[in-house]
């Protein structure tokens, strides 16, 4: 099992409003906060560091452009709907 410091919730929610609102700044703080994690799921799921690290920029990618259908319960949700889908992208899986 993947341990990892999370954001504090208050914290998460003003990343994520502020994120809608245009501070690019806070989605930064967003990734930093859930990239390792989002990386190592994505390594287990391909054993590859390299498709592990594509998997990680989709998955961004693709809650990013659903963050604000999701808000701040769905964030979490659209990560692993994120590396789900861009699972079927990488070769071999």
């Amino acid at each position: 099992m993947i341990k990892m410091a999370r954001m504090a919730e208050p914290d998460e929610f003003n990343c994520i409003q502020n994120s809608l609102a245009g501070d690019t700044e806070a989605y930064v703080a967003l990734v930093k906060a859930y990239q390792k994690m989002v990386h190592a799921v994505a390594f287990r799921m391909t054993g590859s560091f390299a498709d592990a690290e594509d998997l990680t920029q989709e998955t961004f990618l693709r809650a990013f452009r659903q963050l604000d259908s999701a808000g701040n319960a769905g964030w979490r949700f659209q990560f692993r709907s994120a590396v789900h889908a861009g699972r079927s992208r990488v070769p071999g899986r």
